[in-house]
């Protein structure tokens, strides 16, 4: 469901600094298609590497068209092929300068650029406290997570998955920890809320949710943070109720 793909300069020479959080653009010329196609995706590593590295998760067999772009990189793209790619960009960025604990919260592919900002605490800040909490339907969607488990296993990094339809090997294999969905119940009790900061993303109503319980819960604004394409206030605007499967 989802593939990551490494891309490294043709020319051999140094790739852009990045921060985590932040995304390449990939410019695309598919055979068959009218139009350029141009996608933005999360860098789903930590900066400091000679490769730039996203995790496209394939948009088949959904109620909606097919993604064009998704399929064609999953099908069409081998390596040594070459790709467009646009510098990093985003003003979606995890902020080193701060000591507080942090708070991840991804919904399926939202994992992304959380993964990008767990690797980069780990790295850079490894006394920081960290809470890293994933949303999925299952462990056959649940990608990257023997990564996120490395780092997980260190003494300042917590980790929380919650399964909406967990199959029975996750439920023999104890391969999750809360049956449903994130709940504001479930986070007042668990999270530290006086002073994390709190970076979310995933599917709209995922992050919508996320975004009311922790208003409900007396989080201020400025710890508030988010990925979301568009205005930031159409989140608050958005479908408003418990988040979907993911």
């Amino acid at each position: 469901v989802i593939t990551s793909f490494y891309l490294k300069p043709e020319d051999n020479k140094s790739i852009a600094h990045f921060q985590p959080g932040q995304y390449i653009s990939i410019k695309l010329e598919i055979a068959g298609e009218e139009f350029t196609h141009i996608r933005q995706y999360s860098l789903s590593d930590a900066p400091g590497k000679d490769y730039y590295r996203i995790s496209v998760k394939r948009e088949a067999g959904t109620a909606n068209p097919d993604g064009v772009v998704s399929n064609y990189l999953h099908e069409g793209v081998k390596e040594g092929d070459i790709l467009k790619v646009s510098a990093p960009a985003g003003d979606f960025v995890l902020d080193t300068e701060k000591n507080t604990p942090v708070v991840l919260l991804s919904g399926g592919v939202g994992l992304t650029p959380m993964l990008s900002m767990l690797k980069t605490l780990v790295e850079v800040q490894p006394e920081r406290k960290v809470t890293f909490i994933h949303a999925a339907a299952n462990s056959n969607v649940h990608a990257l997570r023997a990564e996120v488990e490395q780092l997980t296993s260190l003494e300042h990094v917590n980790s929380f998955y919650f399964y909406d339809s967990p199959t029975e090997d996750d439920w023999a294999n104890k391969r999750f920890d809360v049956e449903g969905y994130v709940t504001q119940e479930w986070m007042a009790e668990n999270l530290p809320f006086q002073d994390a900061d709190f970076y979310f993303c995933g599917p709209v109503p995922f992050m919508s949710a996320i975004n009311r319980f922790l208003k409900n819960l007396g989080v201020s604004e400025d710890r508030i943070n988010f990925e979301f394409f568009g205005p930031k206030g159409n989140l608050e605007e958005s479908v408003k109720k418990e988040p979907v499967s993911v």
